[in-house]
């Protein structure tokens, strides 16, 4: 039983991991696209600076895909990527309070930080289970 509550727990972090990277991938790929276009609706007054933030998404698409692909990967660089999405949040709210943005993008930016705490909630809640059932099997 607690073999399979691991492996479970695992692929369940494993699969949290490749949905934050393909979400953080698809976003930062439509912002690079239409940096203009949601830079206008967002309110934000330089274009490349929402092109910057795009291409930023890729890269930590990219390495949240790394991660994911070995359970020991996963359970190694969970904390690191939490922490990214966590600094995110964090920033989300900064912006939020300075109030910078326009009422569409308040609403986005509140949509994509509520998404991404939950991909870092999940993420160390799966990797938490994950390395208790390890070290429960290994005793």
């Amino acid at each position: 039983m607690g073999f399979m509550t691991e492996r479970s727990d695992i692929d369940r972090l494993r699969l949290v991991l490749r949905a934050n990277a393909t979400s953080s991938g698809f976003g930062g790929l439509a912002g690079l696209l239409g940096a203009g276009f949601f830079s206008d609706w967002m309110g934000v007054d330089d274009v490349a600076l929402t092109a910057i933030v795009s291409a930023g998404l890729i890269g930590f698409a990219a390495i949240v895909a790394f991660a994911s692909t070995t359970p020991d990967r996963a359970i190694r660089l969970t904390p690191w990527i939490s922490a990214g999405d966590l600094s995110w949040v964090a920033a989300t709210v900064a912006i939020l309070t300075a109030d910078v943005l326009t009422t569409g993008g308040n609403v986005l930016a509140v949509l994509i930080g509520v998404m991404v705490l939950d991909f870092a909630c999940l993420q160390l809640w799966f990797r938490s289970r994950a390395t208790l059932h390890r070290v429960a099997l290994a005793a």
